[in-house]
Order: C-alpha cells, then structure tokens, then sequence
C-alpha cells in the first residue's frame, strides 16, 4: 500500500510539474573558461544572457554582453624590464537556439549567431639583448604592440539545461567563436532564471 501511495503521488507530481506554467524569458548569468587567438592564453569571460522562448520553449533568441580581462606576467624571462601582457574583451552575442529534447524539465539545445567583439591587447612581441665579449650587456630591445579594435564573426554554441524549479535552471555549456580568423574556445557554466507567464 506504501509503495501504491508513493507511485501515485510522484505521478501527481510529475504531471503538476509538467502543466506548470511556461515562461517566456529568461536571464541567464554565466562563467566561461576561454581560449583567446593564442592558444597559449586563457581566461574567464562573466557574461548575461537575456533570453525569449518559442514554441514551448523549442526555440530560444538570445542575447549577451560578456566581459573578460587576462594578464601574463613576462617577467619571469629575465631580469629586464618587460612588462605584463593584457588583453581585455568586450564581447556581444546574438544566438537562435534549438531545443533537440523534449521534456519539461531539460533542454539540450544547438545554435550559433553573429558576434561582435571589442578587444584592446597591450602584448610583448619580441626581446632581444646584445652582450660585450666579456658578457657584458651592451644594449636591450623590446617590443611590444597595442591592439584597439572591434572585430566581427559568428559564433557556434550547445548547452545543456536543467530545471531546478520550474524558474530556476542550471546550464552547463560549450562554444566556439569566428572572430576576423581569431579563434576562441570556451566552456562554461551558468545560473538561469526565468520569466513572464504566457
């Protein structure tokens, strides 16, 4: 009788959970690890998402602004002054997404978007010393190039979320971005939230 009990009220759960309300936004709060043109140099992008549903929630139009900023210290090379290499990335993202699952409490979508992105790169390019015979330092070149530029490409995304509440998500993703031939990589995680009954 216990278990006749227990099944019948997760079925009743189950199917109040699924004629929950739908939402038609939704803001999602992010953390990526990634790649910049580099391969060698990394770093987290803090990125929002607004987002707005279709078709039962099939379909995503997405928007997001992202923020990253990444130092390298060179110093470590030599006892010459050198510097610490910055970049820093403003970056915005337009993405249609599918939803490949149905179900009420999961999504697996695919999508992509054109991108925008404002970079400002402050980076070492070359150093070099000239030495006396005797060893002593003669004379040191650096050289180092500022970068200021938007760039624009397109970006490819999947994700997977998860429906903690019928509002309340979490999202675990990954990427790839086209920027003027720079390519970035990323993985990151998320925090949604959502809204608006329809």
């Amino acid at each position: 009788m216990k278990y006749l009990l227990l099944i019948v009220l997760t079925g009743l759960a189950s199917i109040t959970y699924a004629q929950g309300p739908t939402y038609r936004n939704s803001v999602l709060v992010t953390i990526d690890y990634m790649t910049l043109d580099a391969p060698d140099d990394t770093g987290l992008r803090y990125s929002l998402r607004l987002g707005r549903h279709f078709f039962n929630d099939r379909l995503v139009v997405a928007g997001s602004a992202g923020y990253l900023q990444a130092s390298q210290n060179r110093q470590a090379q030599t006892t010459f002054p050198l510097g610490t290499d910055q970049r820093k990335r403003l970056t915005a993202d337009l993405t249609l997404l599918f939803d490949l699952v149905k179900a009420s409490h999961q999504a697996l979508r695919i999508g992509g978007g054109p991108s925008a992105w404002y970079r400002r790169d402050d980076l070492l390019r070359s150093f070099s010393t000239t030495r006396l015979p005797d060893g002593t330092l003669a004379a040191a070149t650096v050289e180092r190039e500022e970068v200021a530029a938007v760039t624009i490409g397109y970006h490819l995304t999947g994700e997977y979320e998860y429906l903690i509440t019928p509002q309340v998500s979490l999202n675990g993703r990954i990427g790839w971005a086209n920027l003027a031939g720079k390519i970035s990589s990323m993985a990151g995680v998320g925090l949604g939230y959502r809204f608006g009954i329809k």
